[in-house]
């Protein structure tokens, strides 16, 4: 059973951002399955690791399309995508590979995290981008 359930509540209306977001918690529930099993720490840590590259790629793409579209609030959600980066930077102050212990602080934070960034700042976002994007960020345009 998935840790992270996508459902309908969740979509923000752009293709784009949706299908990274249903991604993204793949990626979760992977890391989530993994952490429940007695995979090696290497596998775990290729998976967490996985997870965090995407996350930052997402984000940046999150940011253009806030700068194409002139997204009047992009200053206040980019900082809220610093201050994640920034807790994400916690649990690996030092680039070395992270421990078992350090991966499920990580996971649960990642998960609750992106739930709540979802639901509330990337629905806002959306809702931007539907009335007044370019047409490529918006589905079936």
């Amino acid at each position: 059973m998935p840790f992270v359930q996508w459902d309908g509540s969740m979509a923000v209306g752009v293709g784009r951002i949706d299908g990274q977001h249903q991604e993204l918690i793949a990626l979760i529930n992977d890391l989530g399955e993994a952490l429940g099993t007695d995979l090696q720490q290497e596998v775990v840590a290729k998976a967490a690791d996985t997870l965090m590259c995407y996350m930052r790629e997402h984000l940046r793409e999150e940011e253009a399309l806030m700068a194409d579209n002139a997204y009047p609030d992009a200053e206040r959600h980019i900082r809220e995508h610093q201050s994640f980066e920034a807790a994400l930077c916690g649990f690996d102050p030092d680039g070395t590979p992270l421990d078992m212990e350090a991966v499920n602080k990580m996971f649960f934070f990642l998960s609750s995290w992106l739930v709540n960034h979802i639901c509330r700042t990337d629905q806002k976002l959306g809702l931007y981008l539907k009335a007044n994007g370019k047409p490529e960020t918006v589905p079936g345009v």
